[in-house]
């Protein structure tokens, strides 16, 4: 008998609809390389009821664990995925990590960030008080061939 192999379905989103937490855990994902899944040793907090609550070592995340998982384990958890899109001071990681990588991907980088850039503006001011936290997220995924050039994403 033939057996069929597993269907994934890919789905394509456009920027527009990413919450910022998506685009967080995309940045994470495709700019710094971290797995969506942690495995760092979780530390007992607290206990209500039957339920376990440790805390990440590693992450800081926060774990809810049944009497199962108590006795059988479990394979990691969802990493605690740092806010990059809040404000410009937590999204300047981006742009270091962005001066680290390559120059073509610093080039496409560039060229992303200024098609933002308002017509009639200052390229140079606009560059370094201009852009939104959203942008410079949008404008590292597009340099790094996550996003194309059409705006969508694939997500599975």
């Amino acid at each position: 008998m033939l057996q069929q192999a597993p269907i994934s379905t890919t789905i394509r989103r456009h920027i527009d609809t990413l919450r910022s937490s998506d685009l967080d855990a995309l940045l994470d994902r495709h700019i710094f390389g971290r797995e969506p899944r942690c495995r760092g040793n979780c530390e007992f907090q607290v206990m209500i009821g039957s339920q376990s609550y440790h805390r990440c070592e590693i992450c800081g995340g926060i774990e809810e664990r049944s009497p199962a998982q108590r006795y059988f384990g479990a394979d990691g958890h969802e990493r605690l995925i740092p806010r990059y899109t809040v404000d410009k001071t937590s999204i300047q990681c981006v742009i270091d990590a962005i001066g680290r990588m390559s120059k073509t991907i610093q080039s496409c980088y560039t060229l992303n960030i200024c098609c933002y850039c308002p017509v009639g503006a200052s390229m140079t001011v606009w560059l370094n008080f201009g852009p939104t936290p959203r942008q410079i997220a949008l404008a590292a995924l597009r340099a790094v061939d996550v996003v194309d050039s059409e705006g969508y994403v694939e997500t599975v």
